[in-house]
């Protein structure tokens, strides 16, 4: 009997056991299921994204359990913990865990049009999960900025027409809107992100330098075939590589102000695009350059570009960001004051606008054929570029075009000159341009006013009639016509070029309007009849040989003029009295020189101070005059003036003595040559200021400023030097 009771005792105590344990398990079923609210299943995944991933689960979490995180190409790997509610409440998301958040892992529900929630249980949502919407029938999605993550290929496929992608999204892996067949336009904002860059298995092992990446065969936006618009937002400093890659069809892009940086490819394959409104202020193209054997250079634009238009907001264009895109036409913006000599390398457009800042040709292809210049006011043969194909140039406020600008221009048809002309040098290899004609002359102009430069006389005859709206008369215009014996220029015109009456031998009377700014050099040489004539108030300059031979009796050089030039008024052999302005500045050598001068008014003794030997020297014969007050044999130069040219007083023999103020810190050489009778120098500064004056030219070993002077005293503020 004993020996059934301990079996029997056995099998109670284990039956007794099991229906607790049975009683256990169902209350906790219980507890479970009491409060369902949402469809969505909770999982852990992979954190392997972020540099320091948190694994923790968050705690309204009913199950999660962490898990090791694997490569974020790779499809994470979760437990779930699955709680229902009827599907019309809520969409049909299933959540994993992901750096103190969640993210999306897939989507079961039947809505076409759907809502990320920035928020799940307390927590944002950072993530979408690789291949979570892959092949899905979803047509538009809300993506919320508290995603930070889009892992591989999540929209693949996908039926989206249109996405934002939001600021804060740092990270999208491969393929992530590849194959979205009706996706039409992309909004992107995301400031820095890494966006299809390969990280696992780069030939070269170097997975943590993430600027030296290859071309991935599956880039963003790749076989997107209806998208067409895209917006590179204003928060975006970087474009990363080929995230448009392979978009075919696209046709405008906008890139912003703020970008950067824009990595290889990142428009590649782009083939047909119709504009690109690039407004980046300062935007540098980064290459995919190994040197290793590995596939060389990827381009940043590799397609047709019909309109490349840099924006306002533009004040540098660096090169090689459009290499080896074909671009049809390129406008640059009046606010970009720099272009890289290498910024259209490749481009060969065949218009080019240059804005108002831009003076330098540097940056001109060769291919160019119609180039529009609004910034050069001054053109000479090196900023045309020597170009078979150039048949228009338009120049929108150029006022000197100098030297055989147009020689390797064989092809010019079209040439646009501006109301701000004021010379041209030549016009002689224009062959092929077809002037305008008004009466009996031919003009250049513009499209407002095709007669703002007279080019010269279709007859040769003794009047002439200008257009009324003619702002320049051009070189050499009337050249040596001998018939010509008066001329009333009309108010208006702007500028004599170099040489218009030059030889007009029996032109006795010719009226200057104050509109004229620039009267060219041999303008008036060997106007032999020319007895007077009144200067323009509103020029600056006198240039060489304008009034040579001129027998001119007297001249007055209006206020404003400051320089003038060697052998301005050089034979003018009846001239007798001029009258020099407070402006003058430089009277430059032989500028009267065989002149018979009686008489020169001065304003100040300074503009002798920098003068060189010009023609003009006191004698018995030639009186000069300050204020109308004689000079005798004393010169004052004033406080203020710094320098005295060389031979600034060659020839005074008359002079004894001389002022000079303690402002003055160097003496040309033969500055006093000839001046026989100088005995005395007062200076206005001590000994030791003067011996620091420097007194000879950089190519003079000694003193010759004193050379064949009389045997002056230096008188100083602290005692006297000798000669």
């Amino acid at each position: 009997m004993k020996k059934f009771i301990k079996p029997t005792l056995i099998l109670l105590l284990t039956a007794i056991t099991l229906l607790m344990y049975s009683c256990s398990i169902s209350d906790e079923k219980d507890e479970r299921t009491e409060d369902i609210d949402r469809v969505d299943k909770i999982t852990s995944a992979d954190n392997g994204w972020l540099e320091s991933p948190d694994t923790s689960t968050p705690e309204n979490s009913t199950e999660a359990k962490d898990t090791e995180a694997p490569d974020t190409t790779k499809e994470a790997t979760t437990e779930e913990v699955t709680t229902r509610v009827p599907e019309t409440e809520a969409p049909s998301f299933i959540f994993v865990t992901r750096n103190n958040g969640y993210s999306v892992s897939e989507y079961q529900g039947k809505d076409k049009q759907i809502v990320i929630p920035s928020y799940y249980e307390g927590y944002p949502v950072v993530g979408i999960e690789s291949n979570a919407f892959k092949n899905s029938a979803i047509t538009s999605v809300s993506i919320p900025d508290t995603i930070t993550y889009i892992g591989d290929y999540a929209f693949y496929g996908s039926q989206i027409s249109s996405v934002t992608i939001h600021k804060n999204v740092s990270y999208m892996g491969k393929g992530v809107f590849e194959n979205c067949k009706q996706l039409t336009s992309v909004d992107y904002n995301a400031i820095n992100c890494e966006a299809g860059w390969i990280t696992e298995n780069n030939p070269l092992g170097w997975n943590t330098y993430k600027y030296l990446y290859y071309l991935s065969s599956e880039p963003i936006f790749m076989s997107c075939n209806k998208l067409t618009d895209i917006n590179v937002g204003n928060s975006v400093e970087i474009i990363p590589p080929c995230l448009f890659y392979g978009c075919t069809n696209v046709k405008n892009i906008t890139i912003s102000y703020n970008v950067e940086k824009i990595y290889y490819g990142a428009f590649g394959g782009c083939k047909n695009i119709d504009k690109v409104d690039f407004l980046a202020t300062n935007a540098v193209a980064e290459y995919n350059y190994t040197g290793y054997g590995y596939p060389d250079t990827v381009n940043i634009f590799d397609g047709n570009i019909a309109t490349l238009n840099f924006g306002s907001s533009v004040y540098k264009i660096n090169k090689n960001i459009f290499y080896g895109s074909s671009t049809k036409e390129i406008y640059v913006s009046d606010n970009v004051c720099y272009i890289d000599d290498y910024a259209f390398n490749g481009c060969n457009p065949e218009k080019l606008v240059l804005g108002n800042r831009i003076d330098d040709a540097g940056c001109i292809p060769y291919s160019v054929k119609t180039l529009v210049l609004k910034g050069f006011t001054e053109i000479d043969g090196y900023d045309i570029p020597n170009s078979d194909t150039l048949t228009t140039l338009i120049l929108e406020n150029v006022e000197h075009i100098k030297g055989v600008v147009f020689s390797d221009c064989p092809g010019l048809e079209n040439l646009s000159i501006p109301d701000s002309i004021l010379s041209i040098e030549s016009l002689k290899e224009c062959k092929l341009i077809e002037y305008n004609i008004y009466e009996n002359g031919y003009y250049l102009g513009n499209e407002s006013n095709p007669y703002a430069y007279y080019v010269g006389p279709i007859e040769s005859n003794n009047s002439y009639k200008l257009h009324p709206s003619t702002k320049c008369i051009g070189r050499l215009a009337f050249n040596n016509q001998t018939a010509l014996t008066s001329f009333d220029i009309p108010q208006g015109i702007r500028s004599i070029d170099c040489g218009a009456f030059q030889g007009c031998s029996n032109l006795k009377n010719v009226t200057l309007p104050d509109s004229i700014c620039y009267i060219g050099s041999y303008a008036f040489n060997n106007c032999y009849a020319l007895t007077s004539i009144e200067l323009p108030t509103n020029i600056d300059t006198i240039y060489e040989y304008t009034f040579k031979n001129a027998p001119l009796s007297s001249i007055v050089i209006p206020e404003g003029v400051v320089t003038i030039e060697n052998d301005a008024f050089k034979e003018c052999k009846s001239l007798t009295q001029i009258t020099l302005p407070e402006t003058i500045r430089f009277i430059d050598r032989d500028a009267f020189k065989n002149c018979n001068l009686i008489r020169v008014d001065f304003k100040t003794w300074a503009p002798w101070c920098y003068m060189e030997e010009c023609g003009i020297t006191p004698s018995n014969t030639c009186q000069l005059y300050i204020n109308n007050e004689s000079v005798g044999d004393t010169i004052v130069i004033p406080e203020g003036v710094t320098a005295i040219r060389e031979y600034a007083f060659e020839d005074f023999s008359n002079i004894t003595t001389v002022s000079i103020p303690k402002s003055l810190q160097s003496i040309g050489s033969y500055a006093f040559y000839n001046c026989t009778k100088l005995t005395k120098i007062n200076y206005n500064g001590t000994k030791a200021e003067w011996n620091s004056i420097t007194k000879r030219d950089i190519f003079e070993y000694w003193d010759t400023w004193n050379k064949n002077t009389g045997e002056y005293i230096i008188y100083c503020t602290d005692g006297r030097i000798a000669k």
